[in-house]
């Protein structure tokens, strides 16, 4: 009898920690949801912020890139011109190919190529050091793929820039599939790049569950289109407004497959 009631309170005290990773407090309602969900086959990936650190990467580089300006002649205080330029990402996008021609033309009234050139070349090799996946991803996938889990990125980059990181982060040959702005062109909002998604999974939506980092541009569309998914907290400063799983380590993925 002792035994059966070891067993059952360790049950128990898996499915309460299970029961938090869902953002519930009772192991009922846990388990109620539980067995209406349908067994995962498959994991969507966003890539920033979910496997790689991108906005540790992008301060870094871009402070990177303004030291190597101003060694190159331009006049600026540091923490003035890295206010600027960060601040110009959300005017003209992260994924800006013309970024410091931007910032020079307001700082400077034209765009030197000089400062340019040296602000290009400082920025890349501050990313290749940069650049890295977050603790556990790369044994994470690896345990995915030996469950037979498929996994696929679907992300906004445009597709030689989503390369370039995954390339200098060591994850180029972890995915099946790889989907970026260039496949569609379109963005996640759209539906558009889930919908190719389940078109080379060969899967239906329930079967699958969306990872990502933004309520708004990967939790949000993917529950319209019918995925299963989870949030990354980790790195994260702001929790999400709605119920959703929530990961605090990449790792706590598996507990979704097993």
């Amino acid at each position: 009898m002792k035994k059966k009631s070891d067993d059952t309170n360790m049950i128990k005290t898996k499915m309460r920690e299970k029961a938090k990773l869902f953002g519930f407090s009772k192991t009922n309602k846990y388990d109620k949801v539980l067995k209406n969900k349908p067994k995962i086959k498959a994991i969507i990936f966003d890539m920033d912020n979910t496997l790689l650190d991108f906005f540790g990467y992008k301060i870094k580089a871009t402070k990177a890139a303004l030291k190597a300006m101003q060694k190159a002649g331009l006049k600026i205080d540091s923490k003035k011109g890295y206010g600027k330029m960060f601040s110009m990402y959300y005017i003209h996008g992260f994924e800006s190919r013309m970024i410091f021609q931007k910032f020079l033309e307001d700082v400077k009234g034209y765009a030197d190529p000089k400062l340019i050139a040296a602000a290009m070349i400082a920025y890349r090799e501050a990313r290749e050091k940069a650049l890295k996946p977050y603790p556990d991803v790369k044994p994470t996938l690896r345990k995915l793929k030996k469950m037979g889990i498929k996994t696929i990125i679907v992300s906004d980059a445009f597709r030689l820039k989503a390369w370039l990181r995954l390339t200098s982060a060591g994850l180029q040959d972890e995915f099946d599939t790889v989907i970026t702005h260039n496949d569609t062109l379109d963005y996640k909002a759209s539906l558009k790049p889930f919908k190719l998604a389940v078109k080379k999974l060969k899967l239906k939506p329930e079967q699958i569950l969306m990872v990502g980092d933004s309520q708004k541009r990967d939790i949000e569309p993917a529950k319209r289109f019918g995925f299963q998914t989870c949030i990354a907290m980790y790195g994260k400063k702001h929790a999400p407004t709605i119920n959703v799983p929530r990961l605090k380590s990449f790792k706590d993925v598996l507990k979704f497959v097993r």
